[in-house]
């Protein structure tokens, strides 16, 4: 049974732990932005390192989005036995960890190609956690409204 999309009777969190909560949703949403928008800067970098040309980096671009489709599809086909078998925070950990090597590998890379693999794995690490860290939203606005 899908640990993300199960049911729960009991989802309100306690005070200190809601708490705790918040804070960790609020960095993790704040880092997800701040690693996009780290990405996002380096594009006419990456073009010039790589020597690409326009259509070259825009379709690149669009392979970063057909890339990012596909590895968090994968990623998610075994998202529910990782859950399982490591639970919501060696997941989210694993997955961060995953997603950090994608960028490092990707931003100083001296080809395109080897930029699109280094965000393919980036890909792949958010695959797990971002679905959990809505999940844990969805918690934590249904504890608010309730007390």
């Amino acid at each position: 049974m899908s640990l993300i999309n199960k049911a729960r009777s009991h989802s309100v969190v306690p005070g200190a732990d809601l708490v705790r909560l918040r804070l960790a949703l609020t960095a993790f949403f704040a880092l997800d932005g701040f690693v996009f928008a780290g990405w996002v800067v380096r594009i006419p970098a990456v073009k010039e390192q790589t020597g690409a040309s326009a259509s070259a980096l825009g379709l690149a671009l669009l392979g970063v989005s057909a890339g990012a489709v596909i590895t968090m599809t994968v990623g998610r086909l075994f998202g529910t036995t990782l859950l399982e078998r490591l639970g919501r925070t060696r997941t989210v950990l694993a997955g961060g960890s995953t997603a950090a090597a994608g960028m490092l590998l990707g931003a100083p890379a001296p080809s395109l190609w080897a930029a699109l693999l280094g965000y393919a794995v980036t890909g792949l690490g958010l695959a797990n956690p971002f679905p959990v860290a809505v999940e844990r939203a969805g918690a934590l606005a249904t504890a608010s409204a309730l007390g």
